[in-house]
């Protein structure tokens, strides 16, 4: 029903460990992994640590979902190019065989990224680039190939736009806008063997949008996603895209927001207007960036969504469990966990609070400290400790629970 949004350099492991003190339920994902590095790394040595690094889980991050991304490129219009197809297979394999013989419990998703609008992206043929007219054949012949190679365990999803285009092209004169593309590109998905579909309510600007405004500038189209619902009944459709908050999260599985511009542009974009979308409400909703940026606005996900008691930790609570979780790993050396990797998510965990803005500028001084001197043994917890003394988050906003301590009193002005 609530699920996180895979980013790159965003939700690592570590993250992942930190939400699962605030919330237990909304499934995670993790960042995008690249197909061949994962081949790539398997064929040097075939031991699971050396691809260790992108799949480890500890055992309270589950659910979660892995994203893949790769399985391009297409040479020529509708070709099939049946090499990627099978270094993503091969991925995919390594994936599911980790999860079921290195976790502590088995991968259940695997996530296919068929939206990523990054130039890197479509200049190798994957993200959103497996959306584009020419790449039909090649996408519907990797998701059937993909679905039956991780097995009936494991289900294969895609996450894609509402649509895709070139930047020197009018969107309202291009088919690839249109919903008959994206419910031709659904279709195409289910028929393959994918029953859960995750769109970003947006459309994708290719070759002319950088990453960024690809994130901003098209509108967001809930109601094109409420289509998808209306019209794929035996797939779990779920909303992506511009989700500021657990409220606005509500009101989209309840269809009560459309996120849609009024005027004369819903033509311009491909979208119509009369339909009546009664009923006709998304499965669940994935958030992005404003479950990192202010990660412990999700405390009350699990009462809010799942109908389960919320932890409400306190901030306290929150910090001694990462404590815990990053001294098991300070002792191996390995640069993924070095000091700026671990004090990353904890940046934001008193988002909005009196005194944040102060802690975050000490804690990344502390951070630029430890580097020029070589790193050293210096740990984490004397890091954030030596920080937090210095007093600009108050005792009583530590030693309290989020639900009391995000209060109106304690927000920064």
């Amino acid at each position: 029903m609530l699920s996180i949004a895979p980013m790159i350099q965003w939700t690592d492991h570590h993250y992942r460990t930190l939400f699962r003190s605030i919330s237990s339920h909304p499934t995670l994902y993790t960042e995008m992994i690249m197909d061949s590095a994962l081949v790539h790394q398997h064929r040097i040595n075939p031991t699971f640590p050396t691809i260790e690094p992108w799949l480890r889980c500890g055992p309270s991050e589950d659910p979660i979902a892995v994203q893949l991304g790769g399985g391009g490129h297409c040479d020529s219009p509708h070709s099939v190019n049946e090499a990627t197809i099978e270094t993503f297979c091969q991925a995919s394999e390594l994936v599911v065989a980790y999860g079921q013989g290195h976790n502590a419990f088995p991968f259940k998703e695997l996530n296919v990224n068929s939206g990523c609008p990054s130039g890197k992206a479509v200049s190798r043929g994957f993200g959103a680039d497996l959306m584009r007219l020419r790449s039909s054949d090649h996408t519907r012949a990797l998701l059937y190939q993909a679905c039956r190679r991780v097995g009936n365990d494991v289900d294969v999803t895609l996450k894609c736009r509402i649509g895709c285009t070139e930047y020197n092209e009018r969107p309202g004169k291009d088919a690839r806008l249109g919903y008959d593309m994206l419910r031709s590109y659904v279709d195409s998905a289910v028929s393959a063997g994918v029953k859960k579909v995750v769109l970003h309510s947006r459309i994708c600007v290719l070759n002319g949008f950088s990453t960024g405004k690809n994130r901003t500038v098209p509108p967001l189209a809930y109601d094109v996603t409420r289509r998808v619902a209306r019209d794929f009944p035996g797939i779990d459709v779920v909303v992506n895209g511009g989700v500021e908050n657990l409220a606005m999260a509500e009101e989209i599985l309840k269809g009560e927001y459309a996120g849609r511009n009024s005027g004369g542009e819903d033509e311009l974009w491909g979208w119509r207007e009369g339909e009546n979308l009664e009923g006709c409400n998304p499965a669940g909703v994935m958030v992005g960036r404003w479950a990192y940026n202010d990660v412990c606005g999700m405390w009350d996900a699990d009462s809010r969504f799942y109908g389960k008691k919320d932890r409400d930790p306190t901030f306290r609570r929150i910090l001694e469990e990462y404590f815990e979780h990053c001294e098991g790993l300070e002792s191996k050396n390995n640069k993924l966990d070095g000091l700026p990797n671990l004090v990353k998510p904890l940046h934001n965990v008193f988002c909005g609070l009196k005194g944040n803005k102060q802690y975050k500028q000490d804690l990344d001084q502390a951070v630029k400290e430890w580097g020029k001197g070589g790193g050293g043994k210096v740990g984490i917890r004397e890091v954030v400790e030596d920080v937090l003394g210095r007093g600009h988050i108050k005792d009583e906003i530590l030693e309290g629970p989020i639900s009391a301590q995000r209060s109106k009193e304690n927000r920064e002005e």
